[in-house]
């Protein structure tokens, strides 16, 4: 796992807000965000590096309160890079000192991507704050959103996090399309949506013509992105019929998940305000073991790397789809 050297600390979690039939990756859509449009910041072109930075002299007071934990049997999922360097400044300058890119399964924020965040805290939205509280590696996200195309700069991990699985692992905030326009926010905030069924499909079918990005466009071509709503539920079952896929929609019970999954049928789960999000997200049941589920959270790489028993998701969810190749 990626990790920092330095603590990380202002970090704000909020809990709120009920789910509809639709998810929206725990994203409260605030008025600045307007369909696609993305939080204004004043931008200026840097001196340094490819990028453009924003520029502020603001100075984050937000409260400094613990992240939120989640309780599971932790599995292992080592993946190296080298921690970005300490920042030897608290100006606008920062955004000199931070890297073109990030690891996509980084679970820690480097500390230019947290003095950042904590400098110009109130210029995020509050579905960002939840998100850096509950996930602090999506900082890295958060903090270029602001910069000219940072997608540019994205690298394509050499290493399997989870090599033994038939399902891939994709990151919603992946720097590759995290950045894209999607139910008028970032999809790295609003896309669990395409990104689990993107796993599902991927998975089952052995192609790759449907990953994250091609899956959110399907998504709002048929009418399944719903905008300051995330993504309506149909794409689990018509949208998913629509790719050649079977989706059966089970019951909520321990033995008929179990049932699918020892099938090799993954399943989608959409879960409510709990150990995942505050308000809706989407999460694939990919194996069993040991009477426990082994998840994919699109949003966590380190939820993805736990055990969960029925017993934990059950209060949680919401809706369960199970999928095979028709």
């Amino acid at each position: 796992m990626i990790h920092s050297s330095q603590g990380k600390g202002k970090l704000l979690a909020l809990f709120v807000s009920a789910l509809i039939l639709t998810s929206s990756c725990s994203l409260n859509f605030p008025a600045l965000i307007d369909g696609a449009k993305k939080p204004e910041i004043p931008q200026k072109q840097s001196t340094t590096g490819s990028a453009t930075r924003p520029v502020t002299d603001t100075t984050a007071s937000a409260s400094t309160l613990p992240t939120s934990t989640v309780s599971g049997t932790t599995t292992t999922v080592a993946v190296s890079s080298e921690p970005s360097p300490a920042p030897t400044t608290t100006s606008a300058d920062l955004y000199d000192q931070l890297p073109a890119s990030y690891h996509p399964y980084v679970v820690e924020p480097g500390d230019v991507a947290v003095a950042i965040f904590e400098r110009d805290y109130d210029q995020y939205e509050e579905g960002a704050h939840k998100q850096a509280a509950r996930t602090p590696g999506v900082i890295e996200f958060l903090v270029r959103r602001t910069l000219t195309d940072p997608g540019a700069s994205a690298i394509t991990p050499t290493e399997n996090p989870f090599p033994d699985e038939q399902l891939p692992y994709f990151s919603q905030w992946d720097q590759r399309w995290g950045y894209n326009s999607y139910a008028g926010g970032f999809f790295g905030q609003t896309g669990c949506g395409p990104v689990v069924l993107s796993m599902v499909y991927t998975g089952l079918t052995g192609k790759e013509d449907k990953l994250p990005p091609a899956m959110g466009e399907f998504a709002g071509e048929q009418g399944y992105e719903l905008n300051g709503n995330g993504t309506a539920w149909l794409l689990m079952s018509e949208g998913a019929s629509k790719l050649g896929l079977t989706a059966e929609e089970l019951p909520l019970s321990k033995s008929a998940m179990i049932k699918a999954v020892s099938e090799g049928r993954p399943i989608i789960l959409v879960v409510g305000p709990g150990d995942f999000t505050s308000g809706g997200h989407y999460i694939v049941l990919r194996g069993l073991v040991d009477g426990e589920f082994s998840i994919y959270d699109p949003f966590s790489i380190s939820n993805s790397q736990k055990l969960w028993s029925y017993e934990q998701l059950e209060g949680q969810i919401r809706n369960i789809w199970a999928y095979s190749q028709a």
